[in-house]
């Protein structure tokens, strides 16, 4: 008996219970550390805002000392694959993997989801996407090959489609049958009519919008990862999956327009022996030295002896034999880098940026 008395004077009153879940309920209050799982990187050179989306929907957008908003997309259940921010708009555009597209907007404390669309189907799964020059579209690269068209403003696809059948009437034979997927898309620098088109089997397709035709073509003889224009943009170069890359003349007429080859024989920095892909390849320019070419690409080591590696190569020239070069290796997979153009009016840029699974780091050139 007297057991069963303690025991009913050591039952909490509803009072104590009430305040019990006041003091110890969880509540999430700030975000902090560097994001979990990491998926994507995006950059808005004018406003100087960064944002990384992870594999559980969520998006942390970063700025200087003290600008920081955070984002998460409805369901946790599907990752982020691509970030793009419209510059100096304080919005940004993400898609997911159930190819669902989403516009958020960056408030003064916080940053909310306004608009969302989604397109159906295998062929139409979208594998990139590039903005205007102009903000007003999102070009968007599909499994199928064909090229959307998504009007920022109303957050509608537009009626206005880059067919495949259109784009393969111009190229050889071999190329008509099954290019591949869309693999990049980038606007010509000077010439927003124009947008290079990459297929996953190495057919490159210089676009024009205006008059849809094809001003150039140019053939790969390997599988295309990345492409990046010169700024003046007359030439480009490509990436490739087996470890090299090629210079590319879009600057080209009359007869020798219909040249599909490279400007020269691609470059294998690391070979002879079988390499790793370059995923991703940007040209650009020192701000030290302007006037000489800056080539920035990931992978492309060896696969026997540095296959384990996760690597970002710094080429000073177009090719490795030509001048200084460094190797950054990270203990992690990389993810996505960016540059940051150099202040003040300053021709080139100044820092590379280098987001990868469990560290972000960032690289001042002038210690190169």
């Amino acid at each position: 008996m007297l057991k069963f008395i303690r025991g009913k004077a050591q039952q909490p009153s509803t009072e104590r219970q009430k305040i019990q879940r006041e003091l110890f309920a969880f509540r999430k209050t700030i975000q902090h550390g560097f994001p979990n799982k990491p998926t994507c990187l995006a950059w808005d050179p004018v406003l100087r805002l960064m944002a990384i989306g992870t594999a559980t929907g969520a998006i942390k957008v970063v700025g200087k000392p003290g600008v920081e908003f955070y984002g998460h997309h409805t369901s946790s259940d599907h990752h982020i694959t691509h970030l793009l921010f419209v510059p100096n708009e304080g919005r940004l555009i993400s898609l997911c993997d159930d190819n669902s597209l989403h516009l958020w907007e960056i408030n003064d404390t916080s940053m909310e989801e306004v608009k969302a669309n989604k397109l159906e189907g295998k062929l139409n799964k979208i594998t990139v996407m590039r903005l205007e020059s102009s903000g007003r579209h999102l070009l968007l690269g599909l499994e199928g090959g064909n090229v959307n068209l998504l009007n920022v403003a109303t957050f509608e696809f537009s009626s206005a489609i880059i067919f495949q059948d259109k784009i393969v009437q111009s190229v050889e034979e071999d190329y008509k049958i099954n290019p591949g997927a869309v693999e990049a898309i980038e606007e010509q620098p000077g010439n927003p009519d124009n947008v290079l088109i990459g297929y996953n089997r190495g057919l490159m397709v210089l676009w024009n919008r205006k008059t849809s035709t094809a001003q150039q073509t140019f053939i790969s003889s390997q599988q295309l990862e990345s492409v990046s224009w010169e700024a003046d943009g007359k030439q480009f170069v490509t990436s490739h999956n087996d470890g090299s890359y090629a210079y590319w003349d879009a600057a080209a007429t009359g007869s020798q327009a219909n040249n599909s080859k490279p400007l020269e024989e691609p470059s294998t920095p690391y070979g002879p022996f079988p390499c790793k892909a370059i995923t991703k390849i940007v040209w650009t320019h020192d701000a030290t030295q302007p006037t000489q070419d800056l080539l920035l690409f990931s992978g492309g080591m060896t696969r026997a002896s540095y296959g384990d590696k996760n690597t970002i190569t710094a080429l000073r020239g177009r090719h490795i034999s030509e001048g200084k070069h460094v190797i950054f290796d990270f203990t992690s997979k990389i993810i996505d880098f960016f540059t940051i153009s150099a202040p003040d009016g300053e021709k080139g840029v100044c820092a590379l940026i280098v987001l990868a699974e469990v560290e972000l780091v960032a690289i001042e050139f002038f210690s190169i």
